[in-house]
């Protein structure tokens, strides 16, 4: 039983690079579309497995966010059962535990701080990696944005990512572990009536 399970795993795909849409300027562009609504700043972290966390429920609507992050330091061993993330949670209507959820994570190697952005999706699929290199020790700039039917835009600077939105966001969240994190500015977007 054991070895077919050695044998499945050592078989089985890695998990799939979501390639980015490279068009020059195109992230500026979109963000044109928005206009700053409620403002927020946050400092979280603390030791590897320890989780500071912030909600914020009952959207009326999502129309996007923008942020800047600033990871100051990972802690702990590099064996530490627990990994240095910053992450930022999307969820649908529900009840905790029953809501469906999507997350953007930024592991933190501890050895090189090297940051290395992730989708998350569910328990069911594994962690798919966006295809970006991050500045190591530089702010990222990350805008997340519902500017075309069925599709969140992902922003990290002027890479864009699409992705399936197969579920009406109605709360956000941002949590730290093992890491000491800023996101700020935190500004959830609006977006512009269309010109008639």
């Amino acid at each position: 039983m054991l070895a077919t399970l050695a044998l499945a795993l050592a078989f089985a795909a890695p998990p799939q690079e979501l390639p980015p849409t490279r068009v020059q300027g195109e992230a500026t562009t979109v963000i044109a579309q928005f206009t700053p609504g409620e403002r927020y700043r946050f400092r979280l972290g603390g030791e590897a497995g320890e989780y500071s966390e912030w909600e914020r429920r009952d959207l009326a609507h999502f129309d996007g966010l923008a942020t800047t992050i600033r990871v100051k330091a990972a802690k702990g061993r590099r064996s530490a059962k627990w990994a240095s993330i910053a992450r930022i949670d999307l969820y649908g209507a529900g009840e905790d535990g029953q809501r469906r959820e999507k997350s953007i994570i930024l592991s933190i190697d501890r050895t090189t701080q090297q940051v290395s952005p992730q989708l998350w999706r569910g328990k069911d699929l594994p962690r798919a990696p966006f295809n970006v290199d991050l500045p190591r020790g530089e702010p990222i700039d990350l805008k997340i944005l519902t500017d075309t039917p069925g599709q969140l835009t992902i922003a990290f600077g002027e890479t864009i990512f699409r992705i399936e939105d197969d579920f009406e966001i109605r709360s956000i969240g941002v949590l730290a572990s093992g890491v000491d994190v800023r996101f700020d500015p935190f500004v959830l977007l609006h977006r512009l009536p269309a010109s008639e």
